[in-house]
């Protein structure tokens, strides 16, 4: 520029410098979310935490502290000694079963790099799998150097088994904190578990006990995935979260709190890690470039995606088509639909419909 170049030829370079930086960052965010979705599971298996840097270790061990304090102040300090552990779900699991883990045997969508004189039982496919050629896409379930992930469906239909469809939850839009309910679980837990030690000093039938006792595991349960959902939630959006004054009110004051610390965190260790070295027109964690007028790196829910959800009553004759054309939609009650979320926004949140 201080050449007098010509201004497309300098354009064309900074379009490829855009380019470059925004994949450089989306690569650091996806690697974050990843480990906020799983950071207990990645922590405790060694081959998975060595494939992180210090600065995300660090932000792990970080996230991860913040969790356990949340959960110690929001829940497990009001239950029972049995159930205040954060990764099981009481002292009688032996496994950790309220760590979440990623579900390696779901299928996914793939592009082969090259002509494989690949062997099938290196590539370990199903034996209904068609033998791979260049560029098409088959389902696997292992993956090595020879093959790309890919977002895009099939463009033909698959020989061999099937792929199973089913709709995503991709709908991750913050509702109400229920804290009342919270509260009255909470009660209702303690009350139980104090049912449960009578019948046993009474000398009761041990399966009534055994029943009570299952009752109370499956309310803790429910409870328990309740408040780790919604911190999901507010770990993948909380950037448009704090920003949306309305889904910022739905969150109770400890979530506010957590999702403070979150951003706090996520802000520190991008400034560490990439934004200190970029050009300062880079060095924004919400926008792109100083010329973005909108917050173009600020993740938000997808309001146009497709759910599923059920009817609870008859709902009669409704428009949930945002074309513009009329088409009406008869709604009974137990029918399930597949439906755009935006359209039906208002009716999930008014409690006649529930996504399934």
């Amino acid at each position: 520029m201080q050449n007098g170049e010509d201004p497309l030829t300098v354009s064309l370079y900074q379009m490829d410098i855009d380019r470059t930086t925004f994949l450089l960052r989306s690569y650091l965010r996806t690697r974050l979310q990843k480990i906020e979705k799983f950071m207990f599971h990645i922590q405790k298996t060694a081959d998975l935490w060595a494939r992180l840097s210090k600065q995300e270790q660090k932000f792990a061990r970080r996230s991860i502290e913040d969790m356990k304090q949340h959960f110690e102040q929001s829940v497990l300090s009001k239950l029972p000694e049995r159930y205040n552990s954060h990764s099981k779900q009481s002292v009688i699991s032996e496994e950790d079963d309220m760590v979440a883990e990623p579900k390696l045997d779901s299928f996914v969508i793939c592009r082969t790099r090259k002509l494989p004189h690949i062997l099938r039982d290196e590539l370990q496919l199903d034996e209904t799998s068609p033998s791979p050629q260049e560029g098409s896409i088959v389902h696997l379930t292992c993956l090595n150097d020879t093959i790309d992930l890919v977002e895009c469906p099939p463009m033909s239909k698959p020989k061999g088994r099937p792929k199973k469809i089913r709709p995503k939850g991709g709908i991750e839009l913050i509702t109400q904190f229920e804290g009342s309910l919270v509260q009255r679980s909470r009660e209702q837990i303690q009350l139980m578990e104090e049912t449960v030690e009578e019948l046993m000093q009474n000398g009761e039938d041990p399966l009534t006990v055994s029943l009570y006792q299952m009752d109370i595991d499956r309310t803790t349960f429910l409870l328990r995935s309740y408040l780790r959902t919604r911190l999901q939630k507010i770990e993948k959006f909380m950037f448009h979260i704090q920003k949306t004054a309305d889904l910022w009110a739905r969150l109770s004051k400890q979530e506010q709190k957590f999702a403070r610390r979150s951003i706090e965190d996520m802000k520190q260790h991008f400034e560490q890690s990439v934004l200190s070295k970029l050009p300062e027109r880079y060095n924004s964690h919400s926008k792109q470039s100083v010329i973005s007028e909108e917050d173009d790196m600020v993740a938000e829910p997808k309001l146009d995606s497709f759910v599923i959800c059920r009817t609870r009553k008859f709902l009669g004759a409704l428009p949930v088509d945002d074309s513009g054309e009329e088409n009406p939609l008869d709604m009974y009650a137990g029918d399930i639909y597949a439906l755009r979320y935006k359209s039906i926004k208002p009716l999930i949140e008014s409690g006649q419909l529930d996504l399934v």
